[in-house]
């Protein structure tokens, strides 16, 4: 749209500069007519060669830039490991080489797009060669008067001026139809399909011959379990084994390739999956994210009952922590480097048991929490599983307190 708007006024009126151009030429004589022409058919012919050539090395260009801008923006979110770990040679040679694949591909384009405009600029130069060559001998045979050859070389130049606008306007399109079909891969991008149930109450979540990979790894195979209300389940195993995806697949994060899930009865296609994450599951992730906004909006975030909130703070052991900060004013983004990384667990923790959601899934829950922490964890567990479905992903053995059955996963179940 800006492509058009920017450039509408300046093709209407190079259309009616060539036209008119072209209809005094004739006027003068055809054999003029003729020779622009022939000079717009050269110039269609170079836009015709350089065309594809233009547009992907445009594309080429953009996933560069991409590509080097977010190694940019990957080195400033991970400012604090680079220092911790000193990984700057690392950091610096993922850049590096970003950078010079965008440089090479910005110098192919810088070329190309110079042979184009030389081409377009040594054509001009020919035919008003032409133009005065053909001029002389005709002034010099009294076929032409030099007033009609002054005035055929000004309205020729005109002519040639609008003909080398639309060959400008051609590689201007080339980049616009560039960014353009990068734009609508993302909008053709296929829609997720959502069913339109919620059960009102989840009893039982049974998962039958479930078989899920990425690429040419896979991750489960045939894996069947019933997982039912009042029970606390523990998944082990080694990283890889899908222990995570599992609860992605349960949520509707991930499709599996084959297999079923049900929700009671319900196949998880036929749920509204977005509206059941919302108002039926509670999740914490492995690495929980805070965002730039109170202490309280965290613990809340959008979901979460503030009568349960304040009866889970003394319990997860963050009391002292809220009651030496002001919830509402302290901002989490502006104080970050003070909250330790048991205490940025605890108020995940804090968020998914002040959802009192019937699904409750912990994704490694103990990766950041002390004994004690761990110890108040599985006392809270055990207080909620009455009225839900507990699915808890780990490597550490002390959670295994709490759970009524562990389930092992292998390379492929």
């Amino acid at each position: 749209m800006a492509f058009a708007l920017g450039n509408i006024i300046n093709v209407f009126v190079s259309i009616f500069t060539f036209i008119v151009a072209g209809a005094l030429l004739f006027s003068i004589a055809p054999l003029w007519l003729f020779l622009f022409l022939a000079a717009s058919l050269v110039y269609g012919i170079i836009y015709y060669a350089f065309r594809k050539p233009l547009k992907n090395w445009s594309l080429r260009e953009r996933e560069a830039q991409n590509l080097y801008f977010s190694h940019i923006t990957e080195q400033f979110r991970h400012i604090k490991s680079i220092k911790i770990h000193v990984l700057y040679e690392e950091f610096h040679a993922l850049l590096k080489n970003s950078f010079g694949l965008l440089l090479d591909i910005l110098l192919s384009r810088t070329k190309l797009s110079f042979w184009f405009s030389s081409a377009g600029r040594i054509t001009q130069r020919i035919f008003i060669l032409f133009f005065f060559l053909i001029g002389a001998l005709q002034v010099i045979d009294a076929k032409l008067s030099i007033g009609n050859f002054v005035a055929i070389n000004s309205y020729f130049s005109i002519a040639l001026g609008s003909v080398s606008f639309f060959l400008g306007l051609g590689q201007s399109y080339q980049n616009a139809n560039a960014a353009y079909q990068r734009i609508k891969e993302l909008l053709e991008h296929p829609i997720e399909k959502e069913g339109t149930e919620l059960p009102k109450v989840i009893e039982s979540i049974t998962v039958t011959a479930l078989c899920f990979g990425q690429g040419e790894t896979e991750i489960l195979k045939n894996f069947s379990y019933q997982f039912k209300k009042g029970k606390v389940y523990c998944i082990i195993g080694n990283n890889g084994t899908g222990k995570t995806s599992l609860l992605y697949l349960l949520i509707g994060l991930l499709r599996a390739q084959s297999g079923s899930i049900l929700f009671n009865d319900t196949p998880l296609e036929n749920i509204d999956t977005a509206l059941l994450r919302r108002r039926k599951i509670a999740f914490l992730e492995q690495e929980p994210v805070l965002i730039r906004s109170s202490l309280k909006d965290n613990m809340l975030l959008g979901h979460g009952n503030e009568t349960f909130l304040e009866m889970w703070i003394e319990k997860i052991g963050m009391d002292k922590f809220i009651t030496s900060r002001d919830s509402s004013e302290f901002i989490i983004d502006d104080h970050l480097s003070v909250i330790s990384g048991g205490e940025k667990q605890k108020i995940a923790l804090l968020r998914a048991f002040a959802k009192d959601a019937p699904l409750l899934l912990l994704d490694e829950p103990l990766s950041a929490l002390d004994e004690d922490g761990v110890s108040r964890l599985i006392e809270a567990i055990n207080q909620v599983k009455e009225n839900k479905i507990t699915i808890i992903t780990t490597h550490k053995k002390e959670i295994l307190a709490a759970a009524d059955e562990i389930i092992q996963m292998n390379a492929t179940n």
